[in-house]
């Protein structure tokens, strides 16, 4: 499409526009003209919605709220809080939809791959998630759209005498808009955004009016998290990803709707490189915070019952997105309070759905232990359970964040460890007893993964992506031998020093036989950390950089840039003290300690 046909052109009247040469008129979509060839020949563009086969109803229903152009043009700072006990009101939320592409584009397709694609025994390759091609050109094609629209309403509000006129040009019947998104199905539970400047519950007791494209901005934000923001966080997408949103998963609210598009418009913004879409983000994530505390202290929070683990996996991941420090207990708390008020370890064994979201915080919750080297907040019995039943579910640990499940046991373990070590220095008379330190070191060097060893497949795509996988459990596996000596320190300092130094080395090379290419790599965060702080070499130290440089870019995800960080300045400091054994156990807590100005409320998460 040519960059003329893509700008938005207002028509100078009612009369309906000159039709073509072959009597077919051209169609306007959202104030703009759609390329001729899409609707004269009834194909939908690649990146659409489909429609389900048999009732012709949009298969993606989550339905936005209705955003006027007043309400769009308000910042962050013009938001007051709601009433407190109101709760959010419901809508519904139908599971995801794969896009039917036209006849003649199927072979060319390069869409994000589904769940029927994965197998939980790694036969299949999980297709590496670049956005070098197809899939940048996607997001740009509907971040345009997203942009435009956003002008398109504004104009109409400052014209309200062309409002009518241009909205009778839209197809607002057929359900579909630009670049094959749908518009929003409206009925009597659509949710309404809180209006700046009052504290009234957004009414739900009348469809909303907003117009077609107020809903596709927001839809194209929907149809972006689906396919894409929702799988950033984990190894492989899944069935029960427990970051994607389902009819069967949860009946949809307001505080989880705002989550997803302060989340999704997080991460458009940093791949796009539009950082004024900060102001957005902020405006959503207050409002589904705000909401989410309300539905939490309300009336109806019974029937909610652990659906609002939704919003509260989304807002941690969201907090994981902007920087490694943040309250991170706080929101683990909060998440246990609301698993022990429906039924505590008994609550796991509802769906597998459940023990997924759970087994995401029973991680962050691991990895923040070991770094803060204090207790986890999330009882140990729930990992247990975790293991007891999740044994048939459709996931483990690796294909959540790429750590196979026998070593998030010892991690686990480790991280209780450290914490009773951390608490007997401060005794006077209590001494540690580092026994079962030292038989988890055995153990740990003692384990392979037996699904990623003797690699025998016929096909080469699925011998390469287990060979990955194969280097990711091995980075792990050196890391974990690593995390124990930097620690618990078992043996001589001359012993010691030899140890760190090789394990890093042997850390950095698994990780970087990973191919960059395949997601595998990125869930390699906290390897490449304790990795690059024992290496000494430029070379090693350049590609600890390099990861996090690389995966900051393709992830949009914080955490990465906050480890290049803390490594620059523990070797800066090793360079200027001349000691390269500067822990980075003391960097840590220097910096948390100054972030949260002595209140010891935050914490640094790299998981």
């Amino acid at each position: 499409m040519s960059t003329k046909s893509m700008r938005w052109q207002k028509p100078a009247s009612r009369q309906r526009p000159r039709p073509h040469s072959d009597g077919s008129p051209k169609a306007f979509k959202m104030g703009k003209m759609m390329p001729d060839n899409v609707e004269r020949s009834g194909k939908r563009p690649r990146y659409g919605r489909a429609q389900d086969a048999s009732s012709g109803s949009n298969r993606h229903s989550l339905s936005p709220p209705a955003a006027g152009a007043q309400a769009q043009r308000e910042t962050a700072d013009d938001l007051n809080e709601s009433q407190p006990g109101s709760n959010a009101p419901m809508m519904s939320m139908s599971p995801r939809a794969v896009p039917d592409m036209p006849e003649g584009m199927q072979d060319k397709s390069n869409s994000i791959p589904t769940t029927t694609m994965l197998d939980m025994d790694y036969n299949n390759p999980f297709p590496d998630l670049d956005y070098d091609l197809d899939q940048e050109s996607m997001l740009r094609s509907q971040f345009n759209m997203y942009k435009l629209t956003a002008q398109w309403q504004k104009d109409l509000s400052d014209n309200p005498s062309t409002n009518q006129e241009s909205l009778d040009w839209m197809p607002t019947d057929s359900g579909q808009g630009y670049y094959g998104i749908p518009f929003m199905n409206f009925s009597a539970t659509d949710v309404e955004p809180i209006t700046p400047g009052t504290s009234q519950v957004p009414d739900i007791s009348s469809p909303s009016k907003s117009t077609p494209s107020a809903n596709d901005r927001f839809t194209a934000l929907l149809n972006m998290y689906d396919r894409v923001f929702c799988i950033h966080p984990v190894t492989i997408d899944l069935e029960v990803n427990p970051f994607r949103c389902s009819k069967d998963t949860s009946l949809g609210s307001a505080h989880l709707l705002h989550a997803i598009l302060a989340l999704s418009v997080h991460h458009l913004g940093r791949i796009t490189g539009e950082m004024h879409l900060s102001k957005e983000v902020i405006t959503h994530k207050e409002m589904a915070t705000e909401l989410y505390k309300n539905a939490l202290r309300g009336p109806t929070v019974s029937s909610m019952g652990l659906a609002l683990l939704d919003t509260a996996v989304i807002l941690f991941a969201l907090d994981a997105a902007q920087s490694a420090f943040g309250n991170w207990n706080k929101q683990l708390e909060q998440v246990l309070r609301l698993t022990e008020m429906f039924g505590g370890c008994e609550a796991l064994r509802q769906s597998s759905r459940v023990r997924a979201q759970l087994a995401m915080f029973i991680w962050w919750d691991t990895t923040v232990s070991l770094l803060s080297r204090m207790p986890r907040t999330i009882p140990a019995s729930y990992f247990h359970v975790l293991r007891e039943d999740g044994e048939h579910d459709p996931w483990d640990f690796f294909s959540l964040v790429g750590c196979p499940s026998t070593l998030v046991a010892y991690l686990t373990e480790l991280s209780d460890l450290a914490a009773e070590q951390e608490k007997t220095r401060k005794m006077t008379w209590a001494k540690f007893d580092p026994s079962r330190v030292i038989e988890i070191q055995c153990e740990v060097k003692a384990w392979t993964d037996e699904r990623f060893v003797n690699i025998r497949e016929e096909d080469a795509d699925k011998m390469q992506y287990k060979r990955d996988c194969y280097h990711c459990a091995e980075a792990w596996k050196s890391a974990i031998l690593l995390y124990i000596v930097q620690v618990f320190h078992p043996g001589g300092p001359q012993r010691e020093k030899q140890t760190l130094s090789y394990l890093s080395r042997v850390t950095l090379d698994h990780v970087r036989c990973c191919r960059k290419t395949n997601t595998v790599q990125k869930q390699l965060l906290l390897p490449v950390f304790l990795a690059g702080c024992e290496a000494s070499g430029a070379d090693s130290r350049m590609q600890a950089k390099d990861y996090c440089t690389w995966w900051n870019e393709k992830s949009a995800y914080g955490m990465f840039s906050s480890v290049a960080a803390l490594l620059e300045l523990l070797w800066a400091r090793q360079l200027i003290n001349g000691d390269d054994s500067i822990f980075w156990g003391d960097v840590i807590d220097e910096k948390v300690t100054s972030a949260s100005k002595g209140k010891n409320d935050i914490q640094c998460l790299l998981g």
